[in-house]
């Protein structure tokens, strides 16, 4: 028996309603959300405290100590930083990696030894003044940091690797045209590292103030 036309007609109005309710929910999870989503790719150079070395002696070595004065170096950086700004704000958090590489001559006069320090280290922190703009703006940013690598030191006439930690905030201030952006930054920086070699083991502890600049790009 063929269903009656009140049948079919409420059939097809069902049908219809349930059509436009899953377009619209699927129109609704595909729009675009209003926030403002950005990628950092930057690239640096800055100054860095130098360590002070501590050498304590093991097996027939000499105990010693470098205050860092006579002491220079500096670090190449990358950093990738994640953010989004809710709409019709602008301050953001944002997080991400920095890799550095950091290079330095520590000692006092007469006596000095090569340091090569690889670090990753770990940002979370805030963007402000921040907006999606074509115009040329500025921003800060504070990002704490935590971060860990390794320390190559010349130790017992040895190219001897050791473990590093350091953790600070680094403030930075940055121009950007929604792109390109050029800042200048400065970190208040604590660390230590060890390295173990077979008369001495040396300790190297950092803290002090770093200055830099860096360029990058805002996907």
């Amino acid at each position: 028996m063929a269903p009656s036309r009140p049948v079919l007609r409420s059939v097809t109005c069902v049908t219809a309603l349930l059509g436009f309710a899953l377009g619209g929910w699927c129109a609704e999870d595909v729009v675009a959300d209003p926030a403002y989503k950005f990628r950092d790719l930057r690239f640096g150079l800055t100054s860095a405290p130098t360590p002070r070395v501590h050498s304590e002696a093991l097996a027939g070595g000499n105990t010693f100590n470098y205050d860092g004065s006579k002491s220079r170096g500096g670090r190449a950086t990358m950093t990738y930083l994640i953010g989004k700004v809710p709409p019709e704000r602008t301050t953001s958090t944002v997080y991400g990696l920095q890799l550095s590489l950091g290079s330095y001559e520590v000692g006092d006069s007469g006596m000095t030894t090569g340091l090569v320090q690889p670090m990753v280290d770990v940002y979370y922190g805030w963007q402000y003044g921040i907006v999606e703009s074509q115009s040329l703006r500025g921003w800060f940013e504070m990002m704490p940091f935590v971060g860990v690598g390794g320390s190559f030191v010349d130790v017992d006439e040895k190219k001897r690797l050791g473990y590093a930690l350091e953790t600070g905030v680094r403030l930075g201030a940055y121009l950007t045209e929604r792109s390109w952006q050029f800042g200048v930054t400065s970190s208040g920086l604590l660390g230590t590292s060890k390295v173990k070699g077979n008369v001495n083991e040396l300790t190297l502890n950092t803290s002090g103030f770093t200055f830099g600049a860096e360029v990058g790009y805002r996907f």
